[in-house]
């Protein structure tokens, strides 16, 4: 126990010294090492991470510990702390982007000692011991499909198996409450204790569904050995599709390298000079909006895969120097252009030189490939690789390849065996698995039919349930018409397709037929099992919401196998649940999904391009920061109606209830107001044809405030002025909290003319498109559920406005420094929004800790992820500077939030004058 300032000093400096000289051995022999990862030799199934770099990883975790100490003793941290803490994750990340992945996640994480038993249960390594609570039903759903996989002799059969397993239980944001230990200091006992409310996967893959995923370092090993050698270093990144050129121009101003040198000339001079007209004196040290961008695919793509073969290696390497050569004679051709149009900016006899390097910082050039069923996009590093940079438009459009591909195509690299194999898991066999064969409904009127399915559903309605029960008579009851609706959408010949075993097969197809039968009988055994728990824990929300999430997990598996929605279900189920469209707009509704909201706000904007190259985007005052980021962070409304060199704007994007704002001086929400800004757009800045893109995450499907929008408009929309689309993140809300599908619903509402056939390509291209099992949910949900995803998120948006409403006065002053931001009565809020104002790592840590010791003490579920809408609270900080507390569903989670407010308004956390912002 520590307890002195002389003891607390004297551990921090111990641990001070010995991760500074870890950080400097990990930045010495990281250097001998490329990124092609020769030392993460994949084709065996234990490597171990250097000794130099598990030092530096443990060393990494007891400073972070040492900085802990200090915030449990409510003592000020030492000055150096927070600058070495940085630089001690920065080269934690490099190590992570070099070392064995699974290995790496391993030595990052607490130890979880196994408890030895005598049960015999697992199999693995060890041999013997007992599952973890938090564990058990992903085991016990491991040990059921490796029955069949067994069983099952069919390649295509055995990847459905394992995509089934690797699916389950996995989250688009995982639940990673590792940082309890890591972060906050909580004992690991207290920690393992609080883990067991949990029921989780066993692969915990990236905290947010549009970054990179964990398996993707495997991926990089695979490609990069195939990829040709000159190209090692340039950054690469798994995506859905194998064409993704549609949306270059969301980011960069693409050109076809083998229009000509003087073509590519003028083009790359004509924007440059709008840049350093517009940019002034500042225009050196700033990048064009959009850098240039050479796809190299029908010029380099058929020879990147060489194999490491000499022959392919010096075909590939003649190819990418010819490329080279023409972008470099193109570059001086852009300088005399430059030149001949604007002389002074060639004051210097180095400016000639200085533009060169100017001109090859902005730009970029990739090649797409195929890897066995992978697209990726592979940075080819002639000049600067502005890896970051393409890594940034990768995640703003939607395009990185979503989890659930993942899951699928992880399996073009190892087989589920080896995968199990290489992470050492423990596999459960049962003493007494009974009948492999056993059909235990052959009937969907036996199931729809049970005592137990229609007692859950009537109980979910009655009225005095749904008064003293309404969380979870929401949850089920959604889930309930979900089954309900599933079953219908199954015609008995299928179903008897499924559960009868054709005459004459032959010994192999039966085999895989039975088993294959097995997985979808323990599906539906299990999900009438979990709904039994549900029904008894109806009064308990953690274990009946557990229970639900479980159900969810055997009706993805259901959708999987059985997949009853066709390709163009979507658009027609959606339009049929917008009911609260003026009636004579309806005719003029497009519905569709894309993969998430990004992806559809990216198709937007390149489709507004297609229109107009010279499209002109504003955003409304307050917008989410990922649009506003996309957009230009200067062009919100006000911006771009008193900008003179702006003579129009083509694209305006909005939103009613807004989504976080994490600019530090930011504190109070309003809600955004469409109506006023088209209204000024169509006054001070008219074009013939305005997009009104609506981000709808934070709204109900069937929103008045959409309804009000559209009635203003309808008459412009009508004569072809405007075009409206909807469009919302359905990694939210649109999962009731599960957070296990991708998708993003969208309508769009015009006349049908020619100036709007380019938004179409939303419905059209692959790029937007998303997975197979994703897009069966959307159909799923909107089709029989769709009211009760509004009860959904109504209930929610009333937690957060109930907890708003009794934030302690003092954490809305000024001078507060944990500053909770208020909102507008008329805005719909779906979180808290915080602002740590005082020195970050203190108040951050302190108010984290303090919600995490209420829940804990509580028996209630929290996480900390990337995202929100979920049914338990989620505490997440966002850009270091922003807290955002989501309530979850349960209004009682709000009286334990709110006690941590009060507790933190007790402490009087003053700003210092030189902290203080407006």
């Amino acid at each position: 126990m520590i307890n002195s300032d002389s003891n607390l000093n004297d551990v921090y400096a111990r641990a001070r010294d010995k991760v500074v000289d870890t950080c400097r051995t990990v930045e010495t022999n990281i250097q001998g090492y490329s990124s092609t990862y020769t030392w993460m030799m994949m084709q065996y199934p234990k490597t171990e991470v250097p000794a130099w770099a598990e030092d530096h990883l443990k060393a990494a975790k007891e400073f972070e510990k040492a900085i802990a100490q200090f915030h449990r003793a409510g003592k000020p941290i030492p000055r150096d702390a927070t600058e070495i803490l940085a630089k001690c994750r920065e080269v934690t990340r490099s190590l992570a982007s070099r070392v064995d992945a699974i290995r790496f996640q391993e030595l990052v994480q607490i130890d979880r000692p196994t408890v030895p038993g005598s049960q015999g249960l697992l199999t693995g390594t060890p041999a013997a011991g007992r599952i973890v609570p938090s564990g058990f039903e992903w085991q016990v759903n491991l040990g059921l499909m490796m029955n069949a996989y067994h069983r099952v002799q069919s390649p295509e059969l055995k990847r459905e198996i394992e995509f089934l397993v690797l699916n389950y239980l996995a989250k688009a944001a995982p639940i990673t409450l590792d940082r309890l230990t890591e972060l906050l200091d909580f004992p690991p006992k207290e920690v393992v204790k609080y883990r067991q409310l949990f029921q989780q996967g066993y692969f915990v893959e990236h905290g947010y569904h549009r970054e990179r995923n964990s398996f993707d370092m495997l991926f990089d090993y695979y490609i990069n050995k195939q990829n040709a050698q000159s190209t090692s270093t340039g950054a690469f990144f798994v995506t859905d599709r194998a064409d993704i050129s549609n949306l270059y121009s969301m980011n960069y101003h693409p050109l076809d390298i083998q229009r000509g040198k003087k073509e590519l000339a003028k083009q790359m001079s004509q924007v440059i000079l709008e840049h350093f007209r517009s940019h002034g004196a500042s225009a050196w040290d700033s990048s064009v909006q959009r850098a240039f961008l050479f796809d190299l695919t029908n010029v380099l793509g058929r020879d990147l895969m060489t194999g490491g073969e000499k022959e392919k290696e010096a075909v590939f390497d003649a190819k990418k120097e010819a490329v080279k050569n023409v972008l470099s004679e193109a570059i001086l051709l852009t300088i005399q252009e430059i030149k001949t149009a604007d002389p002074s900016l060639f004051q210097k006899p180095q400016d000639e030189e200085k533009m060169v390097k100017f001109i090859k910082n902005n730009l970029l050039c990739v090649c797409r490939g195929e890897f066995k069923t992978m697209p990726f996009v592979k940075v080819i590093p002639f000049f600067p690789d502005r890896r970051d940079n393409f890594n940034e438009f990768v995640n703003w459009g939607g395009l990185r390849m979503g989890a659930l591909e993942v899951r699928r195509k992880i399996f073009d690299i190892l087989t589920l065996p080896e995968l199990i194999e290489r992470t050492n898991l423990q596999v459960a066999e049962y003493s007494v698995p009974g009948s492999q064969d056993a059909v235990y409904y052959p009937s969907l009127e036996k199931l729809k039919n049970s005592r137990l399915f229609t007692d859950f559903a009537a109980k979910m309605e009655q009225p005095d349930y749904v008064r003293d029960h309404l969380p979870m008579a929401i949850l089920g009851g959604a889930t309930a018409q979900l089954l309900d609706g599933l079953f219908k959408e199954i015609p008995p010949q299928q179903w008897d397709a499924l559960n009868q075993v054709p005459d004459n097969l032959r010994e192999a197809a039966r085999n895989d037929f039975l088993a294959m039968r097995s997985v979808l009988q323990a599906s539906l055994f299990r999900l009438m099992q979990q709904l039994a728990k549900a029904n008894h824990h109806s009064d308990d929300f953690t274990k009946f919401t557990e229970a639900i999430e479980l159900v969810h997990c055997e009706i993805s598996n259901l959708l999987e196998l059985i997949r009853p929605f066709k390709a163009n279900d979507f658009p027609v189920i959606y339009k049929n649940e917008l009911t609260s469209i003026p009636e004579e707009l309806k005719p003029l509704i497009t519905a569709g999904l894309t993969k998430t909201a990004m992806n559809t706000f990216a198709g937007i904007v390149t489709a507004a391009r297609e229109n107009n190259p010279d499209t002109q985007i504003a955003h409304g005052t307050d917008s989410y920061f990922e649009t506003a980021y996309v957009v230009g962070k200067n062009r919100s409304i006000r911006e771009a109606t008193a900008n003179p060199l702006i003579p129009q704007v083509d694209l305006y994007v909005g939103e009613f209830n807004h989504n976080i704002n994490i600019r530090e001086g930011f504190h109070h929400y309003t809600p955004g107001n469409i109506i006023a800004d088209v209204e000024k757009l169509m006054a001070e800045k008219p074009t013939k044809h305005l997009t009104i893109a609506v981000d709808s995450t934070v709204d109900l499907l069937n929103s008045p405030k959409a309804k009000e929008l559209l009635e203003r408009f309808k008459e412009e929309i009508k004569e072809g002025k405007l075009n409206f689309i909807f469009f919302r993140s359905g990694q939210k809300f649109d999962m009731l909290g599960m957070d296990n599908y991708y998708g993003s619903p969208f309508y769009m509402i015009n006349n049908g003319g020619p100036q709007w056939k380019a938004f179409q390509r939303l419905n059209q291209d692959e790029v937007f498109k998303t997975d197979p099992l994703s897009y069966q949910w959307f159909c799923l949900v909107n089709k029989y559920a769709a009211k009760k995803v509004d009860d959904y998120r109504t209930q929610y948006f009333k937690n957060a406005r109930a907890l708003l409403d009794k934030v302690p006065p003092f954490l809305n002053l000024p001078e507060s420094a944990v500053r909770v931001s208020t909102v507008d009565p008329k805005m719909d809020p779906a979180f808290i929004d915080i602002k740590i104002i005082d020195d970050g790592l203190i108040s951050r840590h302190i108010i984290e800790r303090i919600l995490y010791q209420k829940m804990m003490a509580a028996g209630r579920k929290a996480h900390s992820r990337g995202s929100f809408g979920f049914y338990h609270p989620n505490f997440n900080f966002i850009d270091n500077v922003t807290l955002r507390i989501n309530p979850g569903l349960d209004p009682k989670d709000n009286q334990i939030i709110l006690e941590v407010l009060e507790e933190i308004a007790r402490m009087k956390l003053v700003v210092r004058p030189r902290d203080v912002t407006t």
